[in-house]
Order: C-alpha cells, then structure tokens, then sequence
C-alpha cells in the first residue's frame, strides 16, 4: 500500500515539473516577443523624417499592438490558470492533496499577480493612448483653423485687387490732340461714323454705308441709317465693325468719340470695357437725334 503511494506522489511531482516547464516557456516566449516588437520599430533617422502628426499615429498603432500582445499574453496566462486547477483522486492520500493544494494555491497566486500587473500595464497604455488621439485631434483642429484663415488671407487679397482694378479701370479726363475717330450706338448696334476699314495715319472720311452725311459751313450733321449697324452680345469684338474698330484703330495717333443713345447705354457699357483693356482712349455724349459733328484741334478725353 506504501509503494502505491510513493508512487502516486512521483507522479504527481513529474506533473507539477512538466506544468511549471509550461508555464516558464509560455512566460519566456511573452518575453521574447515584447522585445521583439520594441526592436523592430522605426529607426530614429526614419522618425525625424515624420512630421508631428505621423509621429503621433505610428506611436498609437505600436501602442495598440503592444495592446494587443499583452492581451494575448492574459488569456494564454488564464488559460494555464484554469488548466492547472487539477480534480483531487480518490486513490491520493490525505497528505498528497494538501501538498497539491497548497503547489496550487501558491501558482495561482504568482498568475494572479502575474494578471493584475498585465491588467495595469494595459490601463496605462489605454491612457497614452488617448492621451495621444487628444493630441492628434488637437492638431487636426489647428490646422484647420489655419486653414480658414489662409483662404479669409486669399479673399480679402483678391477683393482688394479687384478694387484696385477697378480703380485703374476709369483714368482721369484728360486733353489729347490725337485725331478723333467717330463711333455710334444705338438700337443695341455699333455704327463706324468714321470709316474704320482700314488702318491709316491721315485723317479719316465718313463711312457713307452706315451713316448719311450732310456738311455745313462750320460742321458736319451725321444720321445714322436705319437696319444697318453690328449688332452688339458677347464675343462681337471678335468680328465685323467691331473688330475693325480694335484692329484698325492707332491708339499711339487716334482716339475714339462715342454718340451714344439711350436705348444702348448696356451695349456701350460692354464696347467701353473691350477698348479700356485695349487701351484705347475715348470720349462719349448723349444723342437724341441727329449727331453733329464740329472739328477740333483738341479734346478731353478717358
């Protein structure tokens, strides 16, 4: 009956030595593999290359992973626990279980503390870690601020620039001695008084096309005919009397005498804007009827 029980007790004992091999191997390799993943993290000449924000999210996917290793490491941890609690036999003596208990007692004592350490270290990556998503989410909110204030930078430098524009839209009346080129608007048409046909140096003669011409002593009385005349929309510089206005017209020697009615003050509007950015100077008036035409040797002008 003794030999039975020695031999219960020797087996038990290569049991607790196989159990106590496990638990040193598993701890070993838990170990082994934190170190391993602190040394294959990103060099410090590769995490000078990363800006603020870059730093701060390779830093919280390491800690999540570290994270999750160290959970891992808990449930392996658990698993051993629950597998070491061994069901006493019936054929063991007395003094052979309060042995077992007491191994058993001992070892799960060391796992739990084992536990709680891993439980705290987990905490206080928890707590980086938003600390660390505080900070990128900070980050995020200045730069978008900055944002904002750069795009206010950029409107209020373009309103100022168009109000400069604006500005130097509109020069100064001025006197010239430029030869005057007449033109005239109405019904929404632009009329060469003048013949604008061609390109010249001398002194332009009526275009008796558009205009019929009636000479006075001291002046010329021009009326505009009837159906003739370039109508006047978007693009008409780019062809017909228009462009030959543009095209023909020396801005160094001429300068342009608009007659303009007052059913077309919109189209002139639109004619006076394509010959500023051509920079040709002009003069304008009213008409109602009949345009007389006095010669002079000067004139104001924009």
């Amino acid at each position: 009956m003794r030999g039975k029980d020695e031999d219960c007790v020797s087996s038990f004992d290569l049991l607790l030595d196989t159990m106590c091999n496990t638990f040193g191997g598993v701890v070993f390799i838990a170990l082994l593999l934190v170190i391993l993943s602190h040394a294959m993290g990103p060099s410090a000449a590769d995490g000078k290359q990363l800006d603020n924000r870059s730093r701060k999210e390779l830093m919280a996917a390491e800690q999540n992973a570290e994270l999750r290793q160290l959970q891992q490491q808990v449930r392996i941890l658990t698993n051993i626990l629950q597998k070491m609690v061994v069901p006493p036999s019936t054929n063991q003596s007395v003094a052979p279980k309060l042995a077992t208990n007491d191994d058993n007692a001992k070892t799960n004592a060391i796992l739990r503390a084992e536990i709680k350490s891993q439980e705290e270290e987990l905490a206080r990556m928890r707590e980086e870690i938003e600390k660390n998503k505080l900070l990128i989410n900070g980050n995020l909110n200045n730069r978008t601020n900055l944002e904002h204030q750069i795009a206010q930078l950029e409107k209020d430098l373009q309103t100022a620039t168009n109000r400069e524009s604006r500005i130097l839209r509109f020069p100064r009346l001025h006197k010239t001695t430029k030869r005057t080129v007449f033109m005239g608007i109405k019904n929404g048409k632009l009329y060469p008084v003048s013949d604008i046909s061609h390109a010249t140096l001398s002194d332009r003669d009526y275009d008796t096309t558009f205009v019929v011409v009636e000479r006075g002593p001291n002046h010329v009385t021009v009326s505009l005919k009837p159906n003739c005349g370039q109508q006047i929309r978007s693009g008409a510089e780019r062809e017909g009397v228009f462009l030959q206005m543009l095209s023909n017209i020396n801005a160094t020697y001429e300068h342009i005498s608009f007659a303009v009615f007052p059913d077309s003050y919109a189209e002139f509007n639109y004619v006076k804007n394509i010959i500023i950015q051509k920079r040709l100077e002009y003069i304008w008036q009213p008409s109602y009827g009949a345009i007389r035409i006095q010669l002079v040797t000067s004139a104001d002008v924009l």
